[in-house]
């Protein structure tokens, strides 16, 4: 589920990883290019606590951008995370922002190559 933005799809969990139902929203950071404003976060959301996950840098890593272009999507959407005027994403919400300033990373813990994973299930005492 992409935050600040206007659509979300389906995926499966096959028990290790997160399967799209529709391949066309692998590439779908692609359209970060197009202006028409951001997303924050991409959250993969399961019935089981320990099966939900950030997935931003997957999407990022799956989009066949450039080198270039995906360190401008990551800029976008780190400014749009800053943003507490939404202005800058697609749907003109502030989500991200607010689970930015909620201490989403608190809860969530660091892994290869900037990808954020569920450490527990534990949220901060904020939320």
């Amino acid at each position: 589920m992409p935050l600040d933005w206007d659509h979300v799809w389906t995926e499966v969990f096959d028990g290790s990883n997160w399967i799209p139902l529709d391949q066309n929203c692998l590439h779908f950071a692609r359209r970060l290019n197009e202006g028409i404003g951001s997303w924050t976060y991409v959250l993969a959301i399961a019935d089981r606590c320990e099966d939900t996950e950030e997935v931003t840098e997957r999407y990022l890593q799956h989009s066949n951008g450039t080198e270039e272009e995906v360190s401008a999507w990551r800029q976008q959407i780190h400014t749009a995370r800053g943003d507490a005027s939404g202005a800058l994403t697609q749907s003109r919400t502030a989500q991200g922002h607010q689970l930015q300033l909620a201490g989403l990373r608190v809860a969530w813990q660091s892994a290869k190559d900037g990808e954020l994973t569920k450490n527990n299930c534990d949220l901060p005492s904020k939320w």
